[in-house]
């Protein structure tokens, strides 16, 4: 190997781990205060660098914020829909169901806790289109239907009829409420009612 080659090696070589070094000391900080409260003087303090030189690496947030995704997003783990069709593959007991949904949703926080927190705090996600299409694959993963605009999440009641696959549903029967949280047309847990409720569609948030 030439001279000069291996010093273009050893130059790329450094300039990917203050690289990484950014993107490192970006994630904590959207982490601990928020993606749009996070100068790129606050970055270059973290990282220990310029800021010069976190503007030659990422020169906007729309070059930042995707590569930050690229390396907190995988750290979740979010189950796909194969990966919610194995959880609950042969499962019908309802207290199984719903201790396995749990489990899994919990495990999701444990791995990047930090990671959803940022993405979730920001006021308009629709400056973002990185942050926009991480936040929609989070709550695809660990919510069962849309949040509503309270910030609560609001199952469909559909009386007594039979669960039709679609996630979120509630049915009423025999003073008791079932819910199928994944869409896959099983009870997931059950809610006894006293003195033959009937409750409303807007009783049940999650």
């Amino acid at each position: 190997m030439s001279p000069r080659r291996y010093d273009m090696s050893k130059r790329r070589a450094s300039a990917e781990r203050t690289r990484r070094r950014i993107l490192d000391a970006t994630v904590e900080l959207h982490g601990e205060r928020g993606i749009l409260a996070t100068s790129w003087e606050d970055i270059a303090r973290r990282a220990g660098v310029a800021v010069g030189t976190v503007y030659r690496h990422f020169p906007s947030i729309d070059d930042l914020v995707p590569a930050c995704g690229e390396i907190s997003m995988p750290r979740l783990g979010l189950p796909d829909a194969e990966r919610r069709r194995e959880l609950f593959a042969g499962v019908v007991e309802p207290r199984e169901r719903l201790r396995r949904l749990v489990a899994e949703c919990y495990a999701v926080y444990e791995r990047g806790d930090d990671v959803v927190r940022a993405v979730r705090r920001e006021p308009d996600r629709s400056e973002l289109a990185a942050v926009a299409e991480s936040h929609a694959r989070i709550e695809e993963a660990i919510d069962a239907d849309g949040i509503g605009s309270n910030g609560n999440q609001a199952f469909a009641l559909i009386g007594a009829a039979a669960f039709s696959n679609v996630r979120g549903q509630l049915r009423s029967q025999a003073g008791q409420v079932e819910a199928d949280v994944n869409g896959d047309g099983l009870a997931d847990f059950r809610i006894l009612l006293s003195n033959n409720a009937n409750p409303a569609a807007a009783a049940f948030i999650l």
